[in-house]
């Protein structure tokens, strides 16, 4: 089971992974180093509005997160992501 799911989503109104895994993260207790966290990346085209809310209702820690103004590649998105969590701890 996962403390936290960031669903990077270009349709997200903000929402930064810092925010998003110190939010999940504090409501459980968990501390940063001891954290499982899914970072869920979508297709090239972006994910559905319906997509994005099962992804969510899946995990009451799930967030849609921003990686930027930018439209970023598939390839790209998920480095971008883990570059983020690596200032959590």
């Amino acid at each position: 089971n996962a403390h936290a799911v960031l669903v990077c989503w270009e349709e997200a109104s903000s929402g930064s992974i810092r925010a998003a895994i110190r939010g999940a993260l504090g409501a459980q207790g968990v501390l940063p180093e001891d954290a499982r966290v899914i970072v869920v990346v979508g297709p090239e085209g972006g994910f559905s509005r319906r997509e994005v809310s099962a992804l969510c209702d899946a995990n009451p820690f799930a967030s849609t997160v921003s990686l930027g103004p930018s439209i970023l590649r598939t390839e790209t998105a998920p480095a971008l992501a883990i570059y983020e969590l690596g200032g959590l701890s």
